[in-house]
């Protein structure tokens, strides 16, 4: 019955991220692959629990030197997200900063590609929380990391400076935090 097949699929989803996260890449790409194999039996509706489970997916592909699998699961993913929640939701931001991994590892070729995956995944995130949050900065660092690849590091300095700054002043000892 579907409705099983869905819990299935929710337990399998949760043994694949407990072998990610001992780091048995392998099996968690293999499991993950089964939640997604078993999310289409059950004729899974919810594009974002798609999206999700695309994303582990691709997530764990990636873990272990998939990359072309790896990269069609992210782009689904991103596809079910953006389709669900728009074009700016924050989490198009998932696949897209793994997706810029994977392209970068692809070669010096598809390393524009990446940079522009990555300033769009860094708009995203400064536009939803503000370019000071810890999700924009990291995206700021990577977007100047691969900056630095295509040759740009003019562009790239100030970017870790603007990164480097927000986290001293975030995270110094003169910092109060409140709880």
């Amino acid at each position: 019955r579907p409705e099983n097949l869905s819990r299935v699929a929710s337990a399998v989803n949760d043994l694949s991220a407990s072998y990610q996260w001992d780091g048995e890449n392998e099996m968690a790409a293999r499991l993950s692959g089964e939640v997604i194999r078993l999310s289409g039996a059950a004729g899974e509706r919810n594009p974002v629990r798609l999206g999700l489970r695309y994303f582990n997916h691709g997530k764990n592909l990636k873990s272990t030197g998939q990359f072309d699998e790896a990269e069609a699961a992210l782009r689904k993913s991103l596809e079910l997200f953006e389709g669900a929640l728009g074009p700016n939701h924050f989490h198009n931001t998932f696949p897209l900063r793994e997706l810029q991994e994977i392209v970068r590892r692809q070669g010096e070729l598809r390393v524009p590609e990446a940079v522009a995956i990555t300033t769009r995944a860094r708009d995203i995130a400064s536009a939803m929380f503000g370019p000071d949050h810890d999700q924009a900065l990291l995206m700021t660092m990577h977007l100047a990391s691969a900056l630095t690849e295509v040759g740009e590091a003019d562009k790239a300095v100030p970017l870790l400076e603007q990164t480097s700054l927000a986290y001293q002043e975030r995270y110094s000892e003169s910092a109060t935090i409140t709880i």
